[in-house]
């Protein structure tokens, strides 16, 4: 068992040192300062207070020894904080499967956004700033099945035409290109693509049907990765750290504007639509 173990740790060490994100990240990770957990738990139960929901739309509970089955449907500060506490002692990124694109897993990638947003830079504390492809892996699938490509698609464009919130286009495109077809049926977003992309709506159904569903999802990372491997080799060329979270880099304010031309000069000569706002 341990020998397996070793094997297992060994085998992702090398995949490590042989990828531009996992290094860039092995490299740098000690120049972020984490919050600690007093800060993290103040600006948590802040939060809750204030009656701001989490990214998934959950509100956000401080427990502080109360029953968690008289919560419904809610995310508790102190199961943030044994998050923040394990990914804190997190040092060697991890590589994901094939399946997974081999997208990399960090300790600041894994992070929850809401706790993400304290961590800061270098000896000066400098506050990251996010960039992030809008609406990434709609326009990934549409490159590459076929798509219209002539113009981004939005989660806004997509919310205008179904005449919904645009709340409920990002979510729906969190998961409906992953989804088996029969589920693809059930969502909301299916009528705008079948409406407007029927080309590509065609190709994914054979795919999946032939391949499996996940062929899709397993594709996207793929094209993901691939071009964040590439931004972060140019932008460290430059002489610039960032910090990678699967679609989006981080970076410090003064450096924002040259990741940003960067990630958008690799999207588009690649021939993807997405780009950096």
């Amino acid at each position: 068992m341990r020998n397996k173990i070793i094997n297992h740790v060994e085998a992702n060490l090398q995949k490590v040192l042989q990828c531009s994100i996992a290094k860039n990240e092995l490299l740098f990770r000690d120049m972020l300062n984490f919050p600690t957990q007093e800060e993290a738990k103040q600006h948590l139960i802040k939060i809750s207070k204030e009656g701001k929901k989490n990214k998934k739309g959950k509100d956000i509970v401080y427990l502080n020894r109360r029953n968690p089955k008289d919560f419904k449907d809610c995310v508790f500060v102190e199961d943030y904080l044994e998050i923040l506490e394990y990914l804190r002692n997190m040092t060697l990124p991890i590589i994901i499967s094939e399946n997974g694109g081999e997208r990399v897993i960090t300790s600041f990638n894994f992070l929850p956004s809401i706790l993400r947003e304290l961590v800061t830079f270098g000896y000066k504390k400098e506050k990251l700033v996010e960039l992030d492809y809008q609406t990434m892996h709609p326009n990934l699938v549409a490159h590459k099945y076929g798509g219209k490509n002539q113009e981004p698609i939005t989660h806004d464009k997509v919310a205008e035409y179904l005449g919904v919130d645009r709340s409920v286009a990002k979510l729906g495109h969190l998961s409906f290109f992953n989804l088996e077809w029969s589920m693809m049926l059930k969502s909301p977003l299916f009528k705008y693509y079948s409406d407007n992309e029927a080309q590509m709506m065609e190709n994914l159904y054979y795919e999946k049907t032939k391949n499996g569903y996940k062929e899709t999802s397993k594709s996207c990372f793929e094209m993901e990765t691939t071009l964040q491997r590439r931004n972060i080799t140019d932008i460290r060329n430059k002489g610039i750290i960032c910090f990678y979270v699967f679609d989006a880099l981080y970076t410090i304010e003064s450096d924002a504007k040259a990741v940003k031309d960067i990630m958008n000069k690799n999207a588009k000569k690649a021939g993807y639509l997405t780009q950096v706002k």
